[in-house]
Formats: structure tokens, C-alpha cells, sequence
């Protein structure tokens, strides 16, 4: 398993083979983001995109966005995104290689907002639960 950073520049390289993947992490998002907020914000470099794929043939299992975020306290490299498929093929190949990104860009540690089920994905790999997110629209109270 291959994991690359996919530099802004080079995304719509790859943009038609990765947009499902794409299109799936930004369904989960509940309006936060569409597909083009996102495209925009990884050109600008708000958010980095990551690929896992197989190089020969070339197959693409999943796609993960990053961003630096600067605490007063502390800085973290926040997974927003991630999305795919055989995520057992491409788990630990890619946490590792986030993990070294942070360290490489003077993050004391990673975070990550994701539902419920990414806590047993990721334990095992010194991640902790801090709390949960909740969320009320009020769309329909008017």
C-alpha cells in the first residue's frame, strides 16, 4: 500500500478517480461541506489531501484531509476527512505517515472529530477518546 500527499497542484491529476471518495467524506460532513468547498479549500492548502492506493495497477482505496490546527496551547495535525474502502489495507499505512507529518511539522499530536465507530478503528494506535459532539439543526423550528 502506497500513501502520498497529493500537492494542490496535482489534484486534478487524479480529481476523477478519487471524487467517490471525496463525495463520500463530504456526505458525512451534514452540510458543513459540498464537494467544491472542499476542492477549494485543499487547493488554497487549508487542508492537505492524502491517498492510499496500489501502484500496479494503480487502485485507490482512500482519501484523508488533513490540517494544521494552532492551539494557544498546543499544535495538532486534525484528520477532517477520511474515506475508502479495505480500510484494513490502509489504516495503519497511513497513520503512520500522518503521524511523521505532524512530528515533521512541529505538532505535538493529531486529533480527529469523526462518529462513533472510528474508536475502534483506532484503538491499539495511542489514540483516546475526549468527548463527543453533538449537534441540533434548528432548520425546522420556524
Amino acid at each position: 500500500m502506497e500513501v502520498s500527499a497529493v500537492l494542490p497542484n496535482y489534484l486534478f491529476s487524479c480529481y476523477q478517480n478519487i471524487k467517490p471518495l471525496l463525495l463520500r467524506a463530504v456526505d458525512t460532513s451534514n452540510g458543513r461541506y459540498s464537494l467544491n468547498d472542499l476542492v477549494k479549500e485543499i487547493c488554497e492548502g487549508g487542508q492537505q489531501l492524502w491517498i492510499c492506493y496500489d501502484s500496479d495497477p494503480i487502485e485507490y482505496h482512500s482519501i484523508c484531509t488533513t490540517s494544521i490546527v494552532e492551539y494557544p496551547g498546543c499544535k495538532l495535525l486534525r484528520i477532517v476527512y477520511a474515506s475508502g474502502h479495505d480500510m484494513d489495507s490502509w489504516r495503519d499505512p497511513l497513520l503512520d505517515v500522518l503521524e511523521r507529518f505532524a512530528l515533521d511539522n512541529g505538532c505535538s499530536g493529531l486529533e480527529m472529530i469523526g462518529r462513533k465507530g472510528w474508536e475502534k478503528v483506532l484503538r491499539g494506535r495511542r489514540w483516546s477518546v475526549e468527548s463527543q459532539i453533538y449537534r441540533m439543526d434548528l432548520g425546522e423550528q420556524r
